[in-house]
């Protein structure tokens, strides 16, 4: 849940930076982007596959 809170806060705040092409737009895009991942990434580690042997 953090890795998703962190993705929409930094997505709304470079939504909200008057200057589209700036440093601090991009740096925050980015940021969001790298959260974006993280939290795929724990959804993938969080979901426990278990191999069932009877399904061969």
């Amino acid at each position: 849940m953090i890795f998703l809170s962190g993705t929409l806060l930094c997505f709304l705040a470079a939504a909200v930076v008057p200057y589209p092409a700036s440093i601090v737009t991009n740096l925050l895009l980015s940021l969001s982007l790298g959260c974006a991942v993280l939290f795929v990434l724990a959804l993938i580690r969080g979901k426990r596959i278990r191999f069932n042997p009877q399904l061969r």
